[in-house]
């Protein structure tokens, strides 16, 4: 129905908990376009349920702010563009 590459959790500068939902497009080149261009508004509408029934289903990270977010990574694996979506 709907799946996440990445779930982790971190704490902001304010101290705030956060979890992060993030999908993880790799590109060779841009060429045909960034990583980015590759969410459309329904993979979006995919991660915010995937999102919402993680949280759902464990209770320990409903004090956590969600946030979506996107990795882009190049033909050697490294993460070219970490961005937040949301």
């Amino acid at each position: 129905m709907c799946e996440i590459d990445i779930v982790s959790t971190s704490e902001n500068e304010d101290g705030e908990n956060e979890i992060f939902f993030v999908e993880v497009k790799m590109r060779e080149s841009d060429h045909f376009g960034g990583g980015i261009g590759a969410i459309s508004q329904s993979k979006l509408r995919q991660m915010t349920r995937a999102a919402e029934l993680f949280i759902a289903q464990h209770s320990e990270f409903s004090d956590h702010q969600p946030l979506l977010a996107a990795a882009i990574v190049n033909g050697n694996f490294a993460v070219q563009n970490f961005i937040i979506l949301d």
